[in-house]
């Protein structure tokens, strides 16, 4: 199995809040909470960290409309304001990231590497995450998830779900 299919298997098979992992769970709490508060909430984390799956699932869940980038959420035509999950933010200013919002959107999630927002939400993966991980995955792609459990460096603190999904695709 190559990384593609892997993340298109995860895409088709595991699109559902039950496969969450803890922190991700805290962090869509949140995200929840926080709109109550604030039209534009940021969820942030260094890359691979499952920040995209968790706006897959919100959006799904709550209705909002994913939008791969801040490109293709600039495309979209409605006349409607509609509530949205931006992901692969670039911009660093929180008036920019308002701005560009305000024009389509009543809530929205932007998704970016860095906080720029006052209501943020910091998504990091810690070992039980990874090990969650492999317990979701692995029944399903029929492996043992023992043998990455072995295999996956644990004593890494900076967790990256594509060195997991490399232990599975790889084995090392």
């Amino acid at each position: 199995m190559d990384y593609i299919t892997l993340i298109n298997y995860i895409k088709k098979n595991c699109f559902s809040n039950k496969f969450l992992t803890d922190s991700q769970k805290d962090a869509y709490d949140k995200l929840k909470r926080y709109l109550i508060f604030d039209n534009v909430v940021n969820l942030y984390g260094k890359r691979g960290v499952g920040k995209t799956f968790l706006g897959w699932v919100f959006a799904k869940d709550n209705n909002f409309i994913y939008f791969r980038n801040e490109k293709e959420f600039k495309k979209y035509k409605t006349k409607r304001r509609i509530n949205v999950v931006i992901d692969n933010g670039k911009l660093n200013n929180g008036r920019d990231v308002r701005r560009m919002i305000s024009l389509k959107a009543n809530k929205a999630i932007y998704i970016s590497r860095e906080e720029i927002l006052d209501y943020g939400v910091e998504l990091k993966l810690n070992s039980y995450d990874i090990k969650q991980i492999l317990e979701n995955i692995c029944p399903i792609i029929g492996k043992n998830k023992d043998t990455y459990i072995n295999n996956f460096n644990f004593n890494n603190n900076e967790f990256n779900l594509w060195e997991v999904f490399r232990v599975i695709v790889y084995g090392y």
